[in-house]
């Protein structure tokens, strides 16, 4: 554990030492770092605030977004250095869906890129997605979207987003099939050349282009994308996402994929491209992950098991576990909560979910 750190840290003192120059370029101005004649890119980093987003066991959603989109930003300002590079947060702040896709309207964009992390019950689920606006009813499309969208419940006002919330109704056609035709073209290139990085960089690999109805994208005026980077639910792969290594990557892919799509569209741009990009890479000194710390048993606790994917979960003890997975075994689904490195930790919560009426929780060992 203490090499892993000490790695990290070497990492992080690596990037800040060499993007330093460029980090200081935006420090007069926040979020908004401008200069004339470029194209402007909007990197909106997924959930903010009291939205955490996905959650593992050890990092959020929240963090790593902000994290990549501000290294994404730096990155860009080497091989674009006519760019404008705006981001709708840089700290631990909640912006409404509505708003993150207003500022690249405000902006007059000319790209929008939501960078987002995945969760699943399936803890093997891994790897990459990009999706472009659509109203493609693949479920488990449907599944990521719904996920993502709920951070509507954290507004104040969710209202303005009804019509579009019930795919299946005419109204939510017609509003969503108006903005997928108009950029999807271009969205879908871009998505494309990020999940061609991804194919061949990313550990957890590519699962590909997809449409699906995000509430981000469906009001923003040029082409938009939304990256799920990886699955916090994977153990592996989270400790990947958390890593400075791991973001320095991701961000390396995504930025090649822009400056490829740029470098592709007739626009008289000042690029120096993605050879310039690797010249930046390969400065870093990114270390493998300690293995020892991604091989580790992991403990969880079983509350319950079922026939059904679908128990009637009427008991008030429910109320008490925050999150939990299910995971089909035969004709069984567990009912499963927790992720705990020491055993002690695993029993003394076993113990508390027995005394507010899960009287035959026990522990199980989960092998990452």
């Amino acid at each position: 554990m203490k090499n892993y750190e000490f790695q990290a840290k070497v990492v992080c003192y690596c990037y800040v030492f060499l993007l330093l120059p460029y980090s200081l370029r935006s420090a007069n101005n926040d979020s908004k770092v401008q200069f004339i004649g470029g194209p402007k890119i909007v990197l909106d980093a997924g959930h903010g605030g009291h939205d955490s987003g996905a959650k593992g066991r050890i990092a959020t959603e929240k963090d790593i977004t902000v994290s990549i989109c501000t290294k994404i930003a730096q990155i860009l300002l080497e091989s674009m250095p006519s760019a404008e590079i705006i981001q709708t947060r840089t700290k631990d702040e909640f912006i409404p869906l509505h708003r993150r896709s207003e500022i690249a309207n405000e902006n007059l964009a000319d790209l929008f890129i939501s960078v987002h992390c995945n969760a699943s019950t399936n803890i093997k689920a891994r790897g990459t997605e990009t999706y472009v606006m659509g109203i493609h009813k693949l479920k488990e499309n449907l599944l990521v979207a719904k996920r993502e969208n709920q951070s509507i419940h954290f507004e104040e006002d969710a209202t303005r987003y009804e019509p579009m919330l019930d795919t299946e109704t005419p109204e939510a056609h017609i509003l969503l099939s108006q903005f997928q035709n108009q950029y999807l073209s271009q969205s879908l290139s871009l998505a494309s050349y990020c999940e061609e990085q991804f194919r061949l960089n990313h550990p957890g690999g590519s699962r590909g282009v997809k449409q699906a109805g995000f509430l981000v994208l469906h009001q923003a005026n040029m082409p938009s994308i939304l990256v799920e980077v990886g699955y916090l639910s994977n153990p592996t792969e989270e400790i990947y996402l958390a890593s400075e290594a791991g973001q320095i990557e991701i961000a390396m892919e995504i930025s090649q994929a822009i400056v490829r799509y740029f470098e592709e569209k007739p626009l008289a741009l000042n690029i120096k491209g993605v050879n310039k990009i690797n010249r930046i890479a390969s400065g870093y000194s990114i270390n493998s992950l300690n293995q020892e710390l991604i091989n580790k048993s992991t403990y969880q606790i079983q509350i319950a098991a079922s026939k059904s994917c679908a128990m009637v979960q009427d008991h008030p003890a429910w109320q008490f576990v925050p999150q939990y997975d299910i995971i089909q075994k035969g004709e069984l689904y567990q009912y499963v909560t927790g992720h705990f490195d020491d055993k002690a930790d695993a029993a003394m919560e076993c113990e508390r979910l027995k005394q507010i009426g899960f009287s035959d929780a026990f522990i199980i060992k989960s092998a990452h």
